[in-house]
């Protein structure tokens, strides 16, 4: 699996920016489609050919790909959750990642479902904290931004 991040002033711009380098990676020509329940995935020459999840905060963008299904969320570290099941910003991010991964919409019965710890994996990286689930339990972090750094 692979995890970009990169700071944006704008958005499409940065999306295009990680994708090209996932493309470059990968030997393929990709782009993104989304399924008609919303949910992003990887084309290249006409078929599905990894998963893609993506999340922005506060002009960062994550974008985790995978072979299986993935989720990723960033937040600001700082960022104060208001959410009794949530007793810190680690948690929900967590939270938010499994629901992405699934393909399912944030609930209250997500909120008190045990997240795997199996395939989960959260970090700080500079000011933010990330979260990416997946079956896939490598994790690889390629930063594209000059000023974050992984801790």
């Amino acid at each position: 699996m692979l995890v970009f991040l990169k700071k944006y002033t704008d958005l499409t711009v940065a999306k295009k920016a990680i994708l090209n380098e996932y493309s470059a990676r990968s030997g393929k020509v990709c782009a993104i489609e989304y399924s008609e329940s919303g949910k992003p995935y990887v084309i290249a020459d006409g078929q599905q050919c990894s998963c893609v999840s993506i999340s922005h905060t506060d002009g960062v963008l994550a974008m985790a790909f995978s072979q299986r299904e993935v989720g990723v969320d960033i937040e600001r570290a700082d960022r104060k959750i208001k959410i009794k099941q949530c007793p810190d910003i680690e948690s929900w991010t967590r939270i938010e990642a499994y629901c992405k991964m699934l393909g399912v919409g944030l609930s209250k019965s997500m909120l008190t479902s045990p997240i795997p710890d199996k395939g989960t994996s959260t970090r700080r990286v500079g000011e933010y904290v990330m979260s990416v689930c997946s079956e896939d339990e490598s994790v690889e972090i390629v930063t594209l931004i000059d000023n974050i750094c992984e801790e």
